[in-house]
């Protein structure tokens, strides 16, 4: 059973952040705990990809490979972050260098062989668009809530794995199901925090950046070296991280049946763009 794909990207990365999650919650106590709770996203995920691939050689020969180390690179500087209380000025830097430390890394063969004008346009459009998703990230949690952006990187990484599965890459797509499902253990824990305590519910920079970091990656690999990965898909899967703007205009009230189903409109409003770019990337792929 741990051999079926499906369980080690979806079910497995699933139950172990949502475990994860309650235990580091109880251990941490109220202080610590909510800071430092999106430790059980980056650890489910790195788990999933160690049990369906192993540990990738330092340095990775492949892109794909590149994922499992930019998620630990962002976990480590999202963690110290967190229990340096996350002071504004680092973070915010840190939502530029990420990105362009990402690109840079992946990209690095390109850049020593030379690269003409057009191709640095389409790197300096990928630093933005990685800059845009972690600053939209960060605003989602402090205004939405965690839960709304846990949401956002589990339609997002779902929507990558849409249009990695076209044919661009398997070895990204089941990464990125793996992060969706395990950003969705830490969703579903804020959504029992939601019920109960009527709180927003923890993600922490360590989910921001790490989980960032490993989603930024997935998509420049699918950007840069897979000419199958429709780029068009993936600038619409940008939108997934507006759902926020959209759910501010919905007015739910304050019952407990809002409360319900406040976060599954959201859901709804997030898996939307997820749902157009794999639909558009399926048209031009003549799936």
């Amino acid at each position: 059973m741990l051999n079926d794909p499906a369980m080690q990207a979806g079910v497995l990365p699933l139950l172990v952040a949502l475990a994860l999650a309650g235990f580091i919650r109880v251990i941490g106590g109220p202080e610590r705990g909510p800071r430092l709770i999106g430790v059980a996203v980056v650890a489910s995920f790195l788990f999933s990809l160690t049990l369906s691939a192993g540990v990738p050689p330092l340095p990775p020969p492949s892109p794909a490979q590149h994922i499992f180390y930019l998620a630990i690179l962002g976990a480590a500087a999202g963690f110290a972050l967190d229990m340096a209380e996350r002071p504004v000025r680092p973070q915010e830097t840190l939502r530029v260098v990420v990105p362009g430390l990402t690109l840079l890394w992946l990209a690095w063969g390109h850049l020593a062989a030379g690269v003409a004008l057009a191709e640095l346009a389409t790197l300096a459009a990928l630093w933005g668009g990685g800059t845009l998703v972690l600053v939209r990230l960060e605003r989602a949690e402090t205004q939405a809530g965690g839960l709304s952006a846990a949401v956002m990187l589990v339609a997002a990484a779902l929507g990558v794995a849409g249009i990695a599965s076209l044919g661009a890459s398997s070895a990204v797509a089941l990464s990125a199901v793996a992060l969706a499902a395990a950003a969705g253990g830490l969703a579903l824990w804020g959504y029992g925090v939601w019920l109960i305590k009527k709180a927003s519910g923890p993600f922490g920079a360590t989910t921001l950046f790490g989980g960032g970091a490993g989603l930024l990656g997935m998509a420049y690999v699918l950007a840069l070296f897979s000419p199958q990965a429709s780029r068009v898909a993936l600038v619409i899967l940008l939108l997934v991280f507006f759902a926020d703007t959209a759910a501010a205009r919905i007015r739910l009230g304050g019952t407990l049946r809002s409360r319900i189903m406040g976060p599954i409109l959201f859901a709804t409003l997030a898996a939307i763009p997820a749902l157009v770019a794999v639909g558009y990337a399926v048209m031009t792929s003549g799936g």
